[in-house]
C-alpha cells in the first residue's frame, strides 16, 4: 500500500479595505466565493482570505459587545440587542439624572462591570435597570 503525501501551498494575497467592502457587499447579496471571484476578477485564494479577514473582524467586534436581555426592552429599543459598552455609558450619562456619571467598562470573565467617575464598581444589571427606568419602560 502506497501512502500519498500531499502538501497544500498557501500564498498571501494582497488586498485593500475597498476590496473587503466589495466582497462583503457581494456576500450579503448571497453570492458564493467562486462567483465573487469571477465578479471582481480576483483569484479564489484572495477571496477566501478576504472572507476569513471579514469573519475575524466580525468576531473581534462581537467580543466587545454586551448582549441585552429581553427584560430590558427600553434599552433594546434605544440601543439594540448587542451593544458596545461605550454606547451604554453615553446613554446612561445623558438620561439618568441621579448618581455619578459612568466613566468606563471592564470585562472580567463572563461578568462585566461598569465604573463611575468615583471608581465605584457597578454591576451591568444595575446599570441596565436604571437605564430601562429612565427610558420609561
Amino acid at each position: 500500500m502506497k501512502y500519498l503525501k500531499t502538501f497544500e501551498s498557501y500564498t498571501f494575497e494582497d488586498f485593500t479595505h475597498s476590496d473587503m467592502e466589495d466582497v462583503k457587499e457581494l456576500l450579503e447579496e448571497g453570492l458564493p466565493a467562486e462567483q465573487i471571484a469571477i465578479e471582481l476578477d480576483f483569484s479564489l485564494d484572495k477571496i477566501k482570505q478576504i472572507i476569513y479577514s471579514l469573519k475575524k473582524n466580525q468576531e473581534m467586534m462581537h467580543v466587545n459587545k454586551i448582549h441585552i436581555p429581553t427584560e430590558y426592552s427600553g434599552v433594546i429599543m434605544e440601543l439594540g440587542e448587542d451593544v458596545d459598552p461605550k454606547d451604554i455609558i453615553s446613554l446612561y450619562n445623558e438620561i439618568v439624572e441621579e448618581g455619578t456619571p459612568l466613566a468606563s467598562y471592564s470585562q472580567y470573565g463572563t461578568e462585566g462591570k461598569f465604573y463611575n467617575e468615583d471608581d465605584d464598581e457597578i454591576p451591568t444589571d444595575v446599570i441596565l435597570d436604571e437605564l430601562n427606568y429612565a427610558i420609561g419602560l
